[in-house]
């Protein structure tokens, strides 16, 4: 995997270049293995927490690695077009806006033994910052070639330490999206995500009973970019132990083979949208 800045990611995009890349401060990873109308993303897969901030964070790596999505890269590694964050969301939350990116208190728990000096902060905003810099050029040059794409904005919850036993394996949020251009796409992932096989599991999904997709990742592209929407998808942790970190195998490999087929077919009736529609 190369090592590139910013600058050099957006001029591979606009030509249309295929690569592998970490962004220098290895903050992110982004990979384009073939230039399609879709893309995926992983906001909270990482956990990293540079040095300055780990010295005052009140919290240990298991009780931030419960509150992050770990295996969401793993689950969309076979996609063409991914982006993964690699920095931990209690680093800054790609879900906030970039002036409410910190958080001082989460889930009910104090995060920092002392107040984030302003260096720290200008620090955190500027890696939001360049995150969603690179993010807009992506989905512009998609745009650009394609006349538009669909995202798919991945992420898990815990059910097990919150005691969501009824929960749904896969998860929809709709609140950002015009459902008046976009239902029938919504009603399509959800087929082909409920026609997933898990091993000993029944495969449920549901549509804004847990999150309604308010995050800020969704707001910044809707905002943006019309012909994108984009669909935050959250995967329950059927695939590990929430609270020994132990991981289920058999379900990882479920999951992305039927999340890639599902992913596919929904991005396969998204382009026969844009043949109409242009």
């Amino acid at each position: 995997m190369q090592t590139l800045n910013e600058e050099q990611i957006c001029d591979y995009l606009s030509v249309g270049k295929i690569f592998e890349a970490i962004l220098e401060d290895g903050s992110l990873e982004i990979g384009v293995q073939e230039y399609v109308p879709y893309l995926c993303t992983a906001i909270h897969a990482g956990h990293e927490l540079r040095k300055d901030l780990a010295d005052i964070c009140l919290l240990n790596e298991e009780e931030r690695y419960s509150e992050e999505d770990p295996y969401t890269d793993e689950l969309i590694e076979s996609f063409p077009i991914t982006l993964v964050a690699r920095d931990s969301r209690y680093e800054y939350d790609l879900n906030r806006p970039t002036d409410k990116c910190l958080y001082e208190e989460a889930w009910g728990k104090k995060v920092w033994r002392q107040p984030l000096t302003a260096e720290q902060l200008q620090v955190s905003c500027h890696k939001h910052s360049r995150y969603y810099y690179l993010l807009e050029a992506l989905v512009a040059a998609l745009n650009c070639r394609f006349g538009g794409c669909l995202a798919i904005d991945l992420h898990s919850y815990n059910w097990q330490i919150r005691q969501h036993k009824d929960a749904p394996i896969f998860h929809l949020s709709t609140a950002q999206l015009d459902l008046r251009n976009w239902s029938r796409l919504i009603k399509v992932l959800e087929n082909r995500l409920a026609a997933i096989e898990l091993p000993n599991l029944e495969t449920t999904v549901s549509r804004n009973t847990v999150y309604k997709g308010r995050g800020f990742q969704a707001k910044f592209i809707r905002d943006r970019f019309l012909k994108t929407p984009i669909i935050p998808l959250e995967i329950k942790k059927i695939y590990m132990d929430e609270r020994s970190g132990e991981v289920f195998p058999l379900v990882i490999e479920s999951l992305k083979k039927g999340l890639h087929k599902a992913v596919l077919d929904t991005a396969s009736y998204f382009s026969k949208y844009l043949g109409h529609s242009n």
